[in-house]
């Protein structure tokens, strides 16, 4: 489907623009799509403290974070921290639901809740199983 999509789109763009250029980077993207959609998602344990969150080998600190969030993206839960600096992505990670009333207590005692719900980027992500 991403073959057929691409090849698509490109033609039809090649076809109305007569651009090379414009066609040939929709056929980069495909190719830079398909190889990075092939890989498998890697193993990284979460540890939540007292001190901060681990994920990883590297530690955040909770003054990092402006606020938190429990969201639930089909299957997964996931907590979401947003982060005070303006260039700092969010970070996120993924738990048991058993485990969610204790990682609420132990968050919210650092940081105010924030409800918040999948942006659309998670879920079309979440639908082309990317």
């Amino acid at each position: 489907m991403l073959i057929l999509g691409t090849t698509l789109l490109a033609g039809g763009t090649y076809l109305l623009t007569k651009e090379y250029f414009a066609a040939g980077t929709i056929a980069a993207v495909g190719i830079i799509f398909a190889f990075y959609s092939r890989q498998k998602p890697r193993q990284v344990t979460y540890e939540l403290s007292e001190a901060g969150l681990r994920i990883g080998e590297k530690s955040y600190g909770y003054e990092l974070f402006k606020s938190f969030a429990l969201v639930k993206e089909g299957m997964l839960n996931t907590i979401q921290l947003a982060p005070l600096k303006r260039f700092m992505p969010p970070i996120s990670a993924y738990y048991d639901a058993a485990d969610e009333e204790k990682i609420s207590d132990i968050l919210s005692s650092h940081l105010p809740y924030e409800a918040q719900q999948p942006d659309f980027i998670d879920r079309l992500s979440h639908r082309l199983k990317f």
